[in-house]
């Protein structure tokens, strides 16, 4: 009773992810009140604590009504608590099983577990916050007003993108080498690395840990992320679910929580403070690697002395010449330019002519398509090496390879140092292996083989698990192929030995064409993997008129139904509450539906500035409310509900249809919105329409229509299945 049960965890998530639940939904509220029930049920009387959460990012402000659930289990001589968070909203499309209703569950099957057993010394605090994915507002809001989390030692994040796989460390809180040396002790089976993190930090996307992480709180954050065709679409549910990704997960919150329970946390605190930071990397499965960040220059300089030496060995050995060596150096380049070229050509070509087929995700036909890719690259890779071969010789390629992977750990070292071990490991042991075939022994070139592989195949399946098959994973595929090809010459000519050499690259090459057709073919969208589309209905109450508009790039065998198979193309702002993208569209019955309401309490415009008083409702109970201004002006200050935003850690994405504030969860209850915005030059008081809009998740039924239903093979995706009524918002007193 003491251990985390999957299969409690499951029947918890049946109740959970039964439908689609996002913020201002009446399954929202069913989910919330189930939480409050089953942290009741295990003796953690919860607290829920309602807050505007606000968050802004490009030109956008949002903000929301959202219900934090709090609960807390006491420790017997606490330090500080250890806190374990996930979000229980989910998108307007998706049941949320994998996100993150399994983070969820994974937190009331570790309280369940921690009260049967002793109590630690430290609290655990269980967050579940609400309006993530409309922006980390539930996040927001607790980082702010939660007096509970001024007392966090140590937070751990669950997460999920996708329905399996392994659950990965992919995000921690600066300064985390002790934590990373925790986690190591703690974790059954570990897998992380902070090479990814080092990729994430760069990346526009955030959870809920990232808003703890810049309020000061130290932590650890994880996901699984296989099945990406599930992340945000209806195939998010608990029967897709995969079991032992959330038993990888209890695993993780249930000894993490023990462990860190027993320490003291000021400790933790202040070591974290130092800004100390470690490499970590999983290696042959469950075994983790970690050492401190400072190594990493120490190690390269030794690796180059290392490296260097052993290529002044090869001079004087007279396998190598300067000459020898250049030209090697210029075939290990020509091997990387021809992999990038030739993976990234293929799917272009691959892409052009087929595009209309290609299905979203790490899907079965997708993967046919992407070992095609490595095959024309490894295709291209092969010719170029046997022509380099004869040029300059086994020895010299094997150099320049070496000279290339130099290059690229110096450039991770200074740029990427977190990371740099993807490149450096494999540096030294191909130095290594270079250094005894020098000395005579050619076999002693398979020792750079397995390091090798181990470090980048599973780049390459992250890669395309993380990014798709599309423009950016084919190119990152062909420099982690053009890279390996480089530096494993040595090792390529005991595989590829001289006499009828060719036919390797043809073989290549005619498997690389076998796995494309066999991809191609099978890319048809089924029950199992849909193809998204979008299709929604906009009112513009000015004109009163509607329409059908779609984001897809040309109708679908259903949304013809709607858009017709010549649709309309260009931008209808009137529509969509001032948003100025293409769309698709055609004409729809119009629907007695009533527009957002406004009351304009002041109005006021100073010089250059205006301060603009609303008080906004939906009187059709709509969950979201969105004000747009016009592409020339600036939102310079806001209070939303009485919440000031706050522009600091404002995310600076483009948006060409100007500054928006969306409002969450307030459905008909008025919420008042005070605005400071800098008027274009010139601006006269006139100048005072801006656009405001509701939006609720369905599509309407239209009565008297035969129009047919979404079959399965198709699924809703981003921007779909909405319901819009926009008006023009005249504010001139």
């Amino acid at each position: 009773m003491t251990e985390f049960s999957s299969a409690r965890a499951m029947e918890m998530l049946k109740q959970i992810a039964q439908k689609p639940h996002p913020v201002g939904s009446a399954e929202h509220e069913r989910v919330r009140e189930q939480l409050v029930s089953d942290l009741t049920a295990l003796g953690l009387p919860p607290q829920v604590e309602t807050y505007t959460g606000v968050e802004t990012i490009g030109h956008g402000i949002i903000a929301g009504k959202v219900s934090n659930i709090i609960a807390r289990l006491p420790g017997s001589a606490n330090s500080r608590a250890v806190v374990l968070t996930a979000h229980y909203d989910s998108v307007e499309r998706a049941p949320g099983a994998g996100d993150d209703g399994g983070g969820v569950v994974t937190i009331l099957e570790t309280l369940r577990a921690l009260k049967a057993g002793p109590p630690l010394k430290n609290d655990v605090i269980a967050l579940f916050t609400d309006g993530e994915e409309e922006g980390l507002l539930g996040a927001h809001a607790a980082a702010v007003h939660d007096p509970w989390l001024r007392d966090a030692g140590v937070l751990f994040n669950f997460e999920g993108r996708g329905d399996r796989g392994v659950s990965f460390l992919f995000e921690t809180s600066s300064g985390n080498q002790r934590l990373v040396e925790e986690f190591a002790k703690a974790a059954p089976y570990p897998f992380g690395s902070s090479l990814n993190y080092s990729i994430y930090k760069m990346m526009p996307n955030d959870t809920d840990f990232t808003v703890f992480r810049r309020a000061g709180i130290a932590g650890l954050n994880f996901a699984w992320a296989e099945r990406f065709e599930a992340y945000h679409s209806r195939l998010d549910t608990p029967a897709n679910l995969d079991e032992r990704s959330l038993e990888h997960d209890g695993t993780y919150a249930l000894a993490l929580t023990r462990h860190f329970g027993d320490l003291n946390l000021k400790q933790i605190a202040l070591q974290d403070a130092k800004g100390r930071d470690e490499v970590f990397f999983d290696w042959f499965g469950p075994y983790f690697v970690h050492y401190p960040v400072a190594w990493v220059l120490p190690l390269f300089i030794a690796a180059s002395i290392g490296m260097f030496g052993v290529l002044a060995f090869a001079i004087r050995k007279r396998l190598l010449s300067m000459g020898r060596l250049v030209a090697g150096f210029g075939g290990s380049v020509a091997i990387l330019a021809a992999t990038l070229v030739v993976t990234g050509g293929v799917f272009w070509i691959i892409n052009r002519a087929f595009r209309a087929r290609f299905l979203f995700g790490d899907v079965p036909s997708n993967d046919l398509l992407a070992v095609a890719l490595l095959l024309f690259g490894t295709a291209a890779a092969t010719a170029i090496f046997l022509w380099f071969r004869r040029l300059a010789g086994t020895p010299a390629l094997g150099a320049g390879g070496l000279l290339i992977f130099w290059a690229a750990t110096l450039a991770m070292t200074v740029v990427l140092p977190t990371g740099s071990y993807i490149a450096f490991w494999p540096m030294v042991f191909a130095t290594l292996a270079f250094a005894l075939v020098a000395a005579g022994s050619p076999r002693a070139a398979w020792i750079a083989v397995v390091p090798t592989v181990l470090f980048f195949a599973p780049f390459f399946f992250s890669g395309f698990i993380l990014l798709s098959l599309n423009m950016v994973y084919a190119l990152v595929c062909g420099v982690l192929l053009g890279l390996c090809w480089a530096l494993l010459a040595p090792a390529l000519e005991l595989l590829v030995p001289l006499r009828n050499s060719a036919r390797a690259a043809y073989a290549l090459l005619a498997l690389a064409v076998v796995f494309t057709i066999a991809g191609v073919a099978m890319s048809q969208p089924s029950t199992a993997h849909p193809m998204p589309d979008t299709l929604s209905y906009a009112i513009d109450n000015d004109q009163a008129k509607a329409v059908w508009f779609s984001y897809d790039d040309a109708p679908d065998g259903w949304t013809a139904s709607y858009l017709t198979r010549t649709p309309r193309n260009s931008r209808i702002p009137g529509y969509l509450g001032g948003t100025d993208y293409p769309v698709l569209w055609n004409p729809a019955p119009l629907l007695p539906l009533e527009p957002p309401s406004v009351e304009i309490l002041d109005s006021q415009m100073n010089g250059g500035a205006r301060s603009l008083h609303l008080r906004v409702r939906s009187p059709r109970n709509a969950p979201m409310l969105r004000i747009r201004l016009g592409k020339s002006e600036t939102i310079t200050a806001a209070t939303i509900a009485g919440e000031a935003v706050s522009f600091e850690a404002r995310k600076k994405l483009q948006d060409s249809s100007g500054w928006r504030v969306d409002l969450h969860g307030y459905g008909d209850t008025p919420v008042e919105v005070m605005l400071e915005i800098q008027a274009p030059r010139g601006a006269k008081t006139a100048d005072c329409k801006y656009w405001l809009s509701d939006r609720s998740y369905a599509l309407p039924e239209i009565p008297g229509s035969n129009l047919p239903a979404r079959p399965d093979r198709f699924m809703a995706w981003y921007g779909s299945d909405e319901l819009i009524v926009s008006r023009t918002l005249s504010f001139c007193l």
